[in-house]
C-alpha cells in the first residue's frame, strides 16, 4: 500500500568540540512543496554509534523514522526534548536573552524530516539545510516539553460498522505510520478510544478534544507553541484549569495553519505557581 507521507531522519556534525550553547537556529527547507515540517533533535555522543547504525541500515541518507528517531531514549514512539522545529509560516527562532540549549562536546543533530509524497516526481530532490547561532557563554539551560492531545478526528455522522468504511476506525490506522502515535495518546491524555468513536460530532466542522496532564513540579515557562493541520479552528493551552490558579499560556482563537511559531513570553512566570496576572498569548 502506497504511502502519502515519508519521515526521514539525518544525522548531522555540528562540529561541537567543547561544551556550548545554542541561542537561536534557522532552518531552510529545500523543496517545501514536499516538506510538511523539520524537528532538530540533539543526542550525546553516547548514543552515537546507534545513530551511525541507523544511518548505516538504509540505502541513501538518512533513515526512516515515523514518529521519533529511534534512538537512546527518543524511540520511535517518544520525540523527546527537542532543540527546534520548522513548520509552514516560520524559519526559526532566537531563545530569550541569557537562555540556551546546552550541546555537550560531541554532540549531533538529528534531522527528522516529514516528507508529503503526494506531489513529488523523480526529479524532485530536497536539501533542506539548517543554521545554528552558538555562544560559549555560560547561560541557562533550556528544556522542552512535549504536549500532546487526542488526534482522533471523525467523519460527519454516525460512525460506521463496516471496517472498510474509509471513515472506519481500522481503515485510517491501516493506511498510516503513526497509528501507534494515536493509540499512545489516548494513554498520555487517559482517554477512551470508544467515547470518540460513541459521541455525536454533527456536521463534523468542529470537534472538540482535548488531554488534561499533570505537572509533576513547578516550572519556569518561558514560551510555548501550538501545532494543528489544516482542519484545526481554535486551540487553547491552560495549566491549572477549572481552579483559581488557572491561567492561559496560549489562545488561538482562529486558528491559521501558519501561526505555529514559537511564542516566548514577555514576562517569566512560574507554571505551578500563583502569579499577579496570566501570560496571555491571543493570537489572531
Amino acid at each position: 500500500m502506497a504511502r502519502s507521507d515519508d519521515y526521514r531522519c539525518f544525522l548531522l556534525d555540528p562540529q561541537i568540540e567543547r561544551d556550548t550553547f545554542v541561542t537561536g537556529y534557522r532552518v531552510f527547507p529545500g523543496q517545501k512543496k514536499l516538506v510538511h515540517h523539520v524537528i532538530l533533535f540533539v543526542i550525546g555522543p553516547q548514543n552515537l554509534r546507534e545513530a551511525e547504525a541507523k544511518d548505516q541500515s538504509e540505502p541513501g541518507a538518512g533513515w526512516t523514522c515515523y514518529g521519533g528517531p529511534g534512538v537512546g531514549s527518543m524511540s520511535a514512539n517518544v520525540l523527546g526534548d527537542s532543540l527546534g522545529f520548522w513548520v509552514p509560516g516560520t524559519t526559526g527562532t532566537d531563545f530569550p536573552a541569557g537562555i540556551g540549549k546546552l550541546l555537550k562536546a560531541g554532540s549531533r543533530i538529528i534531522m527528522q524530516v516529514h516528507y508529503n509524497t503526494r506531489q513529488a516526481t523523480p526529479e524532485d530532490a530536497d536539501a533542506t539545510q539548517v543554521a545554528l547561532y552558538l555562544s560559549s557563554e555560560k547561560l541557562t539551560p533550556l528544556e522542552g516539553m512535549t504536549l500532546f492531545a487526542p488526534v482522533e478526528v471523525r467523519c460527519p455522522g454516525p460512525y460506521p460498522d463496516d471496517p472498510n468504511d474509509p471513515c472506519h476506525r481500522d481503515y485510517a490506522l491501516a493506511r498510516t505510520e503513526l497509528a501507534f502515535v494515536a493509540n499512545g495518546i489516548h494513554a498520555l491524555c487517559r482517554t477512551q478510544v470508544e467515547d470518540f468513536l460513541k459521541r455525536d460530532v454533527g456536521d463534523g466542522s468542529a470537534q472538540e478534544m482535548h488531554c488534561d496532564r499533570p505537572l509533576r513540579q513547578d516550572v519556569l515557562a518561558l514560551g510555548i507553541t501550538g501545532h494543528m493541520h489544516l482542519r484545526g479552528k481554535s486551540l487553547r493551552i491552560e495549566v491549572n484549569p477549572g481552579t483559581p490558579r488557572a491561567r492561559t499560556l496560549l489562545s488561538i482563537p482562529r486558528w491559521d495553519f501558519n501561526w505555529q511559531g514559537q511564542y516566548w513570553f514577555q514576562d517569566d512566570h512560574r507554571a505551578g505557581s500563583p502569579a499577579p496576572a496570566p501570560a496571555l498569548y491571543d493570537v489572531g
